[in-house]
């Protein structure tokens, strides 16, 4: 590209200005605005609190579930009935044992965990898989 299209796009970029000029203009927005940063300094204490009961909840969860929410997944042969009880049974049918993808195998996918549950999106299917882990190479 040329220096002209790169100045065009400079150009394209400051769009924003007429946000600000409008916000300059506009007696609301201009409260609103600065209502919106008087809010940042209790936005983030709230979000600081809220981290730390994340991380509490956190590493008691990987206390308590680490290792415990795998499944088997791409059983082919198995007989009418059977259950797979356990990682080597799963193996041994030829299936793959995998994690959910929302675990508590750490403090980082447990905090994410958490937040999703907290966010009521997938909280019930966790929740089942929680409730219904058995052990460490059990499902």
């Amino acid at each position: 590209m040329t220096s002209l299209a790169y100045s065009l796009k400079v150009f394209k970029a400051l769009k924003f200005l007429k946000a600000l000029r409008l916000i300059s203009r506009n007696q609301a927005l201009q409260i609103a605005l600065r209502a919106l940063i008087f809010a940042i300094p209790n936005v983030t204490k709230f979000t600081v609190i809220m981290g730390l009961f994340f991380m509490i909840f956190a590493v008691v969860s990987v206390s308590f579930f680490k290792g415990k929410m795998y499944h088997c997944i791409d059983i082919e042969s198995l007989a009418i009935g059977e259950e797979i009880l356990s990682k080597w049974q799963c193996l041994l049918y030829g299936g793959k044992w995998e994690i959910w993808t929302y675990n508590f195998d750490n403090i980082v996918n447990a905090m994410i965990t958490l937040f999703v549950m907290s966010t009521n999106i997938g909280w019930g299917e966790i929740f089942t898989h929680a409730v219904t882990s058995a052990g460490i190479d059990y499902q």
